[in-house]
Protein backbone atom coordinates (compact mmCIF):
# COMPACT_ATOMS: atom_id res chain seq x y z
CA UNK A 1 0.00 0.00 0.00
CA UNK A 2 1.71 3.55 0.96
CA UNK A 3 0.28 5.40 -2.41
CA UNK A 4 -1.97 8.01 -2.03
CA UNK A 5 -5.60 8.15 -3.35
CA UNK A 6 -3.62 10.65 -6.31
CA UNK A 7 -1.01 7.62 -7.25
CA UNK A 8 -4.07 5.02 -7.35
CA UNK A 9 -6.39 7.54 -9.15
CA UNK A 10 -3.24 7.57 -11.98
CA UNK A 11 -2.86 4.12 -12.04
CA UNK A 12 -6.84 3.75 -12.78
CA UNK A 13 -6.18 6.11 -15.69
CA UNK A 14 -3.42 4.61 -17.29
CA UNK A 15 -5.38 1.89 -17.42
CA UNK A 16 -8.20 3.18 -18.96
CA UNK A 17 -6.25 4.92 -21.69
CA UNK A 18 -5.07 1.63 -21.71
CA UNK A 19 -8.21 0.43 -22.81
CA UNK A 20 -8.82 2.88 -25.27
CA UNK A 21 -5.99 2.19 -26.84
CA UNK A 22 -7.04 -0.88 -27.21
CA UNK A 23 -10.43 -0.53 -28.79
CA UNK A 24 -8.56 2.27 -30.79
CA UNK A 25 -6.84 -0.54 -32.20
CA UNK A 26 -9.62 -3.42 -32.68
CA UNK A 27 -11.62 0.07 -34.39
CA UNK A 28 -8.72 -0.12 -37.76
CA UNK A 29 -8.22 -3.25 -38.00
CA UNK A 30 -12.59 -3.76 -38.35
CA UNK A 31 -12.66 -0.39 -40.50
CA UNK A 32 -9.64 -1.95 -42.58
CA UNK A 33 -11.38 -5.33 -43.27
CA UNK A 34 -15.07 -3.42 -43.50
CA UNK A 35 -12.99 -1.46 -46.54
CA UNK A 36 -11.46 -4.87 -48.17
CA UNK A 37 -15.31 -6.63 -48.31
CA UNK A 38 -16.46 -3.60 -49.59
CA UNK A 39 -14.07 -3.30 -52.48
CA UNK A 40 -14.92 -7.08 -53.18
CA UNK A 41 -18.46 -6.32 -53.13
CA UNK A 42 -17.11 -3.52 -55.94
CA UNK A 43 -15.28 -5.65 -57.57
CA UNK A 44 -18.51 -8.36 -57.86
CA UNK A 45 -20.95 -5.73 -59.09
CA UNK A 46 -18.38 -4.48 -62.01
CA UNK A 47 -17.52 -7.90 -62.83
CA UNK A 48 -21.35 -8.54 -62.81
CA UNK A 49 -22.29 -4.99 -64.63
CA UNK A 50 -24.39 -3.91 -61.26
CA UNK A 51 -24.17 -0.38 -60.17
CA UNK A 52 -21.43 0.08 -57.41
CA UNK A 53 -22.93 2.19 -55.77
CA UNK A 54 -26.39 1.33 -53.94
CA UNK A 55 -28.03 4.73 -51.76
CA UNK A 56 -31.29 2.54 -50.97
CA UNK A 57 -28.32 -0.44 -49.09
CA UNK A 58 -26.75 3.26 -48.01
CA UNK A 59 -30.51 4.49 -46.69
CA UNK A 60 -30.97 1.14 -44.97
CA UNK A 61 -27.40 0.56 -43.22
CA UNK A 62 -27.48 4.14 -41.67
CA UNK A 63 -31.35 3.71 -40.34
CA UNK A 64 -29.90 0.15 -38.98
CA UNK A 65 -27.01 1.85 -37.77
CA UNK A 66 -28.98 4.68 -35.77
CA UNK A 67 -30.82 1.75 -34.34
CA UNK A 68 -27.87 0.14 -32.92
CA UNK A 69 -27.05 2.87 -31.18
CA UNK A 70 -27.06 2.21 -26.92
CA UNK A 71 -27.50 4.81 -24.24
CA UNK A 72 -23.99 5.83 -24.28
CA UNK A 73 -24.08 6.78 -28.21
CA UNK A 74 -26.17 9.43 -29.92
CA UNK A 75 -28.20 7.71 -32.79
CA UNK A 76 -27.55 11.01 -34.69
CA UNK A 77 -23.64 11.17 -33.96
CA UNK A 78 -23.54 7.69 -34.67
CA UNK A 79 -25.21 8.34 -38.35
CA UNK A 80 -22.76 10.62 -38.92
CA UNK A 81 -19.77 8.63 -38.33
CA UNK A 82 -20.99 5.91 -40.67
CA UNK A 83 -21.88 8.26 -43.46
CA UNK A 84 -18.06 9.29 -43.09
CA UNK A 85 -17.09 5.63 -42.99
CA UNK A 86 -19.62 4.65 -46.41
CA UNK A 87 -17.51 7.88 -47.89
CA UNK A 88 -14.47 6.70 -47.38
CA UNK A 89 -14.86 3.48 -48.69
CA UNK A 90 -16.28 5.28 -51.83
CA UNK A 91 -13.02 7.64 -52.06
CA UNK A 92 -11.42 4.47 -51.73
CA UNK A 93 -12.61 2.71 -54.26
CA UNK A 94 -12.09 5.77 -56.53
CA UNK A 95 -8.08 5.84 -55.93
Amino acid sequence: FGRSSKGIGQMKLEELRGEIDRIDQELVLLLEKRFEVTEQVADYKIRNHRAVQDQERERCKLKQVAQMAGPALDAEALEQLFRLILALSSSTRKS
